[in-house]
């Protein structure tokens, strides 16, 4: 089952030893070299500072929440040292204009994951105006993907390649 990152945003983190909820995620860290999400961006109840949760160090992930071990598992920004560059780079997928060998598709509003290895699978998102005529959204595996940057996702449109209205298999 893969997992769409906007209905990721605002699920409840879980501890074990506190048997209870400790956290909410308030967004999610991806590396753009590799296309997976290396941590959650994480908000507890007395803090009013978003700390990250390493992707590594999920218990479990699924419908109803994240399941950590305890608080321990959140840390602050400043003591993730390693993840520096991720973080200054800071990419997200929405928002980013999806590019192929015939032009612009149009723009990345949403992503899917699979929670057993982080993996960004698919990219899905509104076509251009231009497109629009034939359909009304679009999703790009990420075996179709050629090339992340800044500002664009670069990917094979081949013919057959780009799937148009299709909807990801994932939580609601």
């Amino acid at each position: 089952m893969l997992f769409l990152a906007k209905n990721v945003i605002g699920m409840p983190v879980s501890s074990i030893r506190l048997a209870g909820k400790v956290a909410e995620v308030t967004g999610i860290l991806v590396d753009p070299d590799r296309l997976k999400v290396v941590a959650f961006w994480v908000k507890t109840g007395g803090k009013n500072v978003d700390e990250l949760l390493l992707f590594e160090d999920l218990r479990d992930f699924n419908m109803r929440g994240l399941i950590i071990d305890d608080l321990h598992n959140i840390s602050p920004v400043e003591e993730l040292t390693r993840l520096q560059r991720i973080l200054d780079i800071n990419y997200q997928i929405p928002g980013k204009k999806v590019v192929g060998s015939r032009g612009k598709l149009g723009t990345a509003e949403n992503f899917s994951f699979d929670p057993q290895t982080a993996e960004v699978m698919t990219i899905s998102g509104k076509p251009s105006l231009s497109r629009r005529f034939n359909q009304n959204e679009f999703t790009i595996h990420r075996s179709q993907i050629l090339e992340v940057d800044d500002s664009q996702i670069r990917v094979n449109d081949g013919p057959q390649t780009v799937s148009s209205g299709a909807k990801v298999t994932a939580t609601d």
